[in-house]
């Protein structure tokens, strides 16, 4: 309910909304979920005018423009979709996109007083230790080549207020790696008075809906100024 909540704000705002579905431990493994958003994305761009005229009202939906995709992950979610645009072959599949929202999603595992390393779905899904230093986000970063990070998509940060310490963290390094590699800071916001879970439930409640409202802001700019 949560994020179909955030689905119904967002295409209120005029935006096709798709929330798509990955698989999940014990099933999967690295990268399969990222494969997953990878292919929703694919199969989205290939069947829009069916999206289009299977819906109750297709006048009321807009036309799929294949040149404005953005691409939002919340949690988990972020990490798959960061994953999605740096990993090898998942990274090569990647229809072309127009922006990214990184909403408090890990970067790295390897945290004082967590557990991630050694047990729990991330050790599962990202392997040994080993293997998830080279496999989280962070890695896959610094690994592109300045011509791959030019042609990244724009990114925007997003974090809740009342993060768990570690994300606070996190999200702390990730705007310094950006700001690093890409030679400003990225745009961040922060929602005001949420915790980690409460930023999307509480889309189309009336309350706590400022930050959604500025990634609509931000998602306009760029179709508006196509060459930003």
């Amino acid at each position: 309910m949560g994020y179909r909540a955030l689905g119904s704000f967002f295409a209120q705002c005029g935006f096709v909304t798709i929330i798509p579905d990955y698989r999940l431990v014990p099933e999967a493994r690295f990268p399969a979920a990222s494969q997953d958003i990878c292919d929703a994305i694919t199969w989205t761009i290939q069947n829009a005018v069916t999206i289009k005229s299977s819906s109750s009202a297709p006048e009321s939906i807009p036309e799929i423009d294949a040149e404005f995709l953005f691409v939002m992950g919340h949690s988990a979610g972020a990490a798959h979709i960061k994953i999605m645009t740096m990993y090898g072959d998942v990274r090569k599949a990647v229809p072309p996109l127009k922006g990214m929202i990184w909403s408090a999603g890990p970067w790295f595992f390897n945290m004082k007083g967590e557990s991630f390393e050694t047990s729990g779905p991330v050790r599962f899904y990202f392997g040994s230790p080993e293997q998830q230093r080279e496999r989280e986000p962070r890695s896959l970063w610094n690994n592109l080549t300045d011509e791959e990070i030019k042609a990244y998509p724009d990114i925007l940060l997003v974090q809740a207020e009342r993060e768990p310490d570690w994300l606070q963290i996190t999200g702390e390094e990730i705007s310094k790696d950006l700001e690093r590699r890409l030679g400003k800071k990225p745009q961040r916001i922060v929602g005001v008075g949420h915790n980690h879970v409460s930023p999307n439930w509480a889309l189309c409640s009336g309350q706590g809906e400022e930050w959604g409202h500025e990634v609509v802001k931000w998602m306009k700019e760029r179709i508006q100024s196509p060459a930003q």
